[in-house]
């Protein structure tokens, strides 16, 4: 006997297939399962046969409808991979939001800081996709994703395996051309001012403008100013240099762990681990150095302020025809005679405070005497006041015990200290060499005071 007809539909996609079973004749028979496999593959259906259905199908009898024995499989596409940046790369300058809702244009976030070692960027792998094929065995491409390289750039290092970029020195990290730099110095084209806010960095600050007033510049190396700072604070780690020099409208702070250069200096205070040097006068300022305060050439002069040395003072001219006056003093830590000037007025305050609460306590301890007990309120002041004066006495003995220590460290370590004149010193001036003290009542040309026994000497330059 024959088997019975049969009969194959395919969806418009080719993704499934279908097939109906005419029921028998008379001399018919239902298909065996090899049978139908045969027919199918004769239509053309050669993949995702799903035989569990078939043999279903011959065992239930079921003819005389269409039932589903083939299904292809679509492609899974692939998932591009990614580069997670780990810094904002889109940054753009835009002024800080203080809590309040006001606006703050001088803090702009305009520098992203990091530090050698710290991860700037993951990739992320690609997801390979999967072909699909339809019944009829025709592959349906998947879609090839992109695995992007990691963008390593200028001062950056990849891992071993590929995927993690890092920053191989401190530096400000940028996206540039398609890649992360990281610049170990900041360099500003142009002003400081509310188009870029202030700037801190971790590493040199280059400015090819100014500084302008009640802005800032912190870094943690060397700043270096192409023209002028006006009122604004300038702190470095290492060399500040001011090209341009600094009208600091009493406002201008500048500090640096290492040395001052700068062509002048009017109205501003100078603080420096190492020197102060400038190419002409430094006018109106405080300035505190540990190694030597200098104003060289023709016009470097020191008019006015204070200035403090360990090593020297040498200048110029010193004071003016004016009798402005003027304040040097050499042989001496700056740092730590201004640590000693804070002790002193620390213990004077607290001096006073505990006078003030000691007779407190000793007025309420009379009046528990006299009426036997306090009120709960005044007991309560009383405890108060007593806890105050037991830690207003510790305060007090450990600003002293820092006081001598300090005493002793100057004692340590005073150093020769010289002023050297190589112009003119007018009167007005106030010269101190290491505790001993002088006053210019009329002017010397080219001298060096020192310190000689308890007094200061007056020697010729040449």
């Amino acid at each position: 006997m024959d088997p019975a007809k049969m009969e194959v539909r395919v969806s418009d996609s080719e993704m499934e297939a279908y097939l109906k079973i005419d029921p028998p004749g008379p001399d018919e028979r239902l298909p065996t399962f090899d049978e139908v496999l045969s027919f199918l593959a004769e239509e053309g259906i050669v993949f995702g046969i799903l035989e569990d259905s078939i043999k279903s199908a011959l065992e239930e009898g079921k003819v005389g409808e269409f039932f589903l024995v083939a299904r292809g499989v679509e492609p899974e596409p692939g998932i591009d991979g990614y580069i997670d940046y780990k810094f904002n790369k889109d940054k753009k300058l835009k002024p800080v939001v203080l809590e309040d809702g006001r606006v703050d244009y001088k803090n702009i976030e305009s520098v992203e800081n990091v530090v050698k070692g710290q991860l700037l960027a993951v990739k992320v792998p690609c997801k390979p996709g999967r072909d699909g094929k339809t019944v009829t065995g025709k592959v349906l491409k998947a879609y090839r994703p992109k695995d992007p390289k990691i963008p390593a750039g200028k001062n950056t290092c990849v891992s071993e395996d590929g995927l993690k970029l890092f920053a191989a020195c401190d530096g400000h990290v940028v996206f540039e051309g398609g890649k992360v730099v990281v610049h170990p110095v900041f360099v500003r084209q142009g002003d400081v001012d509310f188009s870029v806010g202030n700037i801190e960095f971790v590493g040199d600050v280059v400015i090819k403008g100014s500084v302008l007033t009640d802005f800032s510049v912190k870094a943690g190396g060397n700043i270096e100013v192409h023209k002028v700072v006006e009122g604004a604070i300038l702190e470095a780690e290492g060399d500040i240099i001011v090209k341009g020099g600094v009208l600091g409208k009493g406002k201008a702070f500048l500090k640096a762990k290492g040395d001052i250069f700068l062509k002048f200096a009017e109205q501003a205070t100078l603080e420096a681990g190492g020197s102060v040097i400038a190419d002409e006068a430094i006018v109106n300022c405080k300035v505190m150095a540990k190694g030597s305060v200098i104003a060289r050439g023709r016009k470097g002069s020191l008019v006015g302020g204070e200035v403090f040395a360990s090593d020297s003072v040498e200048v110029m001219n010193l004071g003016s025809e004016l009798g402005i006056k003027t304040y040097v003093e050499v042989g001496v830590d700056p740092a730590l005679k201004q640590e000693y000037t804070e002790v002193n007025e620390s213990l004077s305050g607290l001096q006073k405070k505990l006078r003030e609460v000691s007779k407190g306590v000793e007025t309420l301890k009379k009046i528990e005497e006299k009426v036997g007990a306090l009120p709960p309120d005044k007991k309560d002041l009383y405890l108060r006041m007593t806890r105050a004066m037991f830690q207003l006495r510790g305060q007090l003995d450990r600003l002293k015990k820092r006081k001598e220590e300090i005493e002793e460290i100057m004692n340590r370590v005073k150093k020769e200290g010289k002023v050297v004149v190589r112009g003119v010193v007018y009167p007005g001036v106030r010269i101190v060499v290491r505790g001993a003290k002088y006053v210019v009542k009329e002017p010397l040309k080219e001298v060096v005071f020192s310190r000689e026994g308890n007094e200061i000497k007056i020697g010729a330059l040449r």
